[in-house]
């Protein structure tokens, strides 16, 4: 059975970047945002439950419409939670059945609601990745060309940096003036002694 490492990390610190150099260096990392837009869209269970708490124009014929969706959850937390509690559980359970398919010792799984959706409790060990505020902001503004008010309301909806960095067991930090691959050949030392 192999050790499963979270990373977390407010948008824009850099979570994919450090799953990608994890990649490249050979290890299996599952990424928790693309399996849910997989499952939302090709579950049975899902279109259901969506359905039944949205109508069916929450599908244009087999196809999630993902703005009409968008347009429902936004600013409304009650049904945001109510997605989350439906969807997370099945993520979670996808990763379960992927990590123990996988051959390799460690197995990695990248997600910026890890704390949130409770799959932290599964894990053996947590990597925050983290960077500055600004420098977060940045990258999100150029990555997405989207306003600074835009970001600025994403990260004031997720949980803290701050806290996310307490809960783990490692940091990365992805400030561009530590060397990122020291830092992950350091926490990957650390793991393999466990």
């Amino acid at each position: 059975m192999s050790l499963n490492i979270g990373i977390t990390g407010g948008i824009g610190a850099g979570k994919s970047f450090i799953s990608g150099m994890l990649e490249a260096m050979g290890y299996k990392v599952y990424n928790t945002d693309l399996m849910a837009k997989k499952i939302m869209a090709e579950s049975a269970a899902v279109r259901e439950f969506l359905i039944g708490e949205f109508g069916e124009e929450v599908y244009s014929g087999s196809v999630l419409n993902k703005e009409y969706l968008a347009g429902k959850i936004f600013g409304n937390p009650v049904y945001l939670k109510k997605i989350n509690a439906f969807i997370h559980p099945l993520v979670l359970n996808d990763f379960k059945e992927w990590s123990a398919r996988q051959k390799s010792r460690i197995c990695f799984i990248e997600s910026a609601i890890l704390y949130e959706s409770g799959i932290d409790k599964h894990l053996d060990k947590i990597i925050s990745v983290s960077a500055d505020e600004e420098l977060r902001i940045r990258r999100v503004m150029n990555r997405e060309k989207c306003s600074l008010q835009k970001v600025r309301e994403r990260i004031n909806s997720q949980m803290s940096q701050e806290l996310k960095d307490e809960k783990s067991d490692y940091i990365i930090y992805n400030n561009e003036r530590e060397s990122l691959l020291e830092q992950i050949d350091y926490i990957l030392k650390k793991i393999s002694t466990i």
